[in-house]
């Protein structure tokens, strides 16, 4: 009986101590399971959802995970477009400065619409946009340029254009010669009227010179001190002498009606001319005051003389007083 009892008490010890060792088993176990099976847990959805950011239709999705290759791109195909776009806004308004007057405007193949303004003037100044249509209506047949008499008061005293005067003034200037003017514009249709009333007679001028090459005989004659005694003294036939200069605008713009003169009356009267800045000895002998003077000279002595002479009427007017 003793024996039995004890075998008893054993195994309950046993079972005991089972008992109390096998809590501390299982956590360990737990744990190490954990530790293990966290990976796949992670990474799981690391390759999920790649595919699914692609795959969604969301605006933003796509958006922010574009590549940076795309954007670029995108970039490019603007810029296309917009050089596209620009190179089809034609010709500009050329602004005339001291160091481009004479490319732009002097050694021009194109006749030139020389705009003179004034930032502080609002007439001028609200005339631009229309200066830009003319220039891209009028592309190839006329260069539209302006010029800022603030910034630049010496290029309009080379015209005898100032900014106290009638703003805007518009010049039209062909082959080097200056046009009439057109002052006081304020609109397109008044720019548009003078450039096909001037632009067709020009072209209708160089048509007709270009058929009959006998026509084209006469032409003004530039006086120098070396061929002064022959060509104005010495002239068998009365010479119309033109005193001028390169800063007078009024005398530049007399010019081409001097050239038609010498033309139409190439067998009554020389027109000859005379740079008032180069010859001042001839500019004192003839008592010259005003720009620009024509006088009518017969064997050297003076017939007639007319002073700021602004059209062809007044030089044929005074031609046909003093010619037989």
């Amino acid at each position: 009986m003793f024996r039995f009892n004890t075998i008893v008490f054993l195994i309950i010890v046993a079972s005991m101590i089972l008992t109390a060792c096998q809590p501390s088993a299982t956590p360990f176990a737990e744990e190490e399971f954990a530790a293990t099976e966290a990976p796949a847990e992670t990474e799981a959805p690391a390759a999920t959802e790649p595919p699914a950011a692609v795959a969604t239709d969301e605006p933003g999705s796509l958006e922010s995970n574009t590549p940076d290759s795309v954007a670029v791109s995108t970039s490019a195909a603007g810029n296309e477009s917009d050089s596209s776009a620009s190179s089809g806004s034609s010709a500009q308004v050329i602004e005339i400065t001291n160091d481009n007057r004479g490319e732009e405007v002097d050694q021009s193949s194109l006749p030139v619409l020389l705009y003179f303004w004034a930032p502080s003037n609002d007439a001028s100044a609200a005339l631009q946009p229309a200066l830009e249509e003319v220039a891209n209506e009028y592309e190839g047949r006329v260069k539209v340029a302006s010029v800022n008499l603030d910034d630049y008061a010496e290029i309009g005293y080379y015209y005898t254009i100032f900014t106290d005067g009638p703003l805007p003034i518009l010049v039209l200037i062909i082959d080097g010669n200056q046009e009439p003017w057109l002052e006081g514009a304020t609109s397109k249709d008044e720019i548009t009227n003078m450039l096909d009333q001037r632009l067709d007679n020009s072209s209708s001028s160089n048509e007709s010179g270009s058929l009959p090459a006998a026509q084209a005989v006469a032409t003004v004659v530039e006086i120098t001190s070396d061929n002064f005694a022959e060509e104005v003294l010495q002239s068998p036939e009365p010479v119309l002498i033109h005193f001028w200069a390169a800063w007078s605008g009024p005398s530049r713009v007399i010019q081409p009606a001097l050239e038609e003169i010498a033309n139409e009356y190439a067998d009554r009267v020389k027109v000859v001319e005379i740079n008032v800045d180069d010859y001042p000895d001839l500019v004192a002998q003839f008592g010259i005051e005003q720009l620009p003077t024509l006088v009518i000279a017969n064997g050297g002595n003076e017939q007639a003389r007319i002073e700021g002479v602004t059209s062809k009427d007044e030089i044929t007017d005074m031609l046909a007083q003093q010619l037989p």
